[in-house]
């Protein structure tokens, strides 16, 4: 990427190894600090601000929130916790939706990434990847001067656009991530 076209961010990024974070935050016995995962679902269902069906299957006080589960087989918990995060989507029945006004349908983000080792046997120069610096890691690249002029795959691009992280490792390794932020209906990975 020509250097008249960069901004540069001037602070560290990191690839999270989730195995290895997953491992730290786990609960050991030890002691009640960490977390559990649940496999279940939320059973509530936001009717106003604050307000939920059925009345207390989740609360909030100054020191936490308190959520009714269900797990698939139908046995149902209560956690007591700091924090949810709700990954449900556009279709959350924890927040209470907005009906006075109309809006577009949900956009929909996906995102695929892939760890790679260069072959750089034949590479002239062993400072890039590419069009990727070594050096630095390239964040929202939404270039299209890859594809033909005119074509398809140009236009497919322009009306739906992706954009390109690229974050060198070590050496001749770097993960490669490409993201629809926002597409409506929802692009496939093989668009992506």
């Amino acid at each position: 990427i020509p250097t008249t076209e960069r901004f540069r961010v001037d602070r560290p990024y990191c690839r999270i190894d989730k195995d290895a974070l997953r491992e730290v935050l786990t609960l050991d016995g030890k002691d009640d600090s960490g977390y559990r995962v649940i496999r279940a679902n939320h059973i509530s269902r936001a009717t106003s601000t604050n307000l939920y069906s059925p009345s207390g299957t989740l609360t909030h006080d100054t020191d936490g929130s308190t959520i009714a589960l269900q797990a698939k087989d139908g046995k149902q918990t209560t956690v007591r916790t700091r924090l949810i995060v709700d990954c449900t989507g556009h279709e959350s029945d924890l927040v209470l939706k907005d009906g006075r006004a109309s809006s577009q349908p949900p956009g929909f983000q996906i995102a695929y990434g892939a760890l790679v080792t260069v072959d750089e046997s034949s590479s002239p120069d062993k400072s890039q990847i590419g069009p990727y610096d070594k050096e630095a890691m390239t964040l929202f690249d939404y270039r299209t001067d890859h594809f033909k002029e005119g074509s398809d795959d140009e236009r497919n691009a322009e009306q739906a656009p992706t954009f390109m992280y690229a974050m060198p490792l070590k050496d001749n390794r770097i993960f490669f991530e490409e993201t629809s932020l926002v597409a409506r209906p929802a692009i496939s990975f093989q668009e992506c």
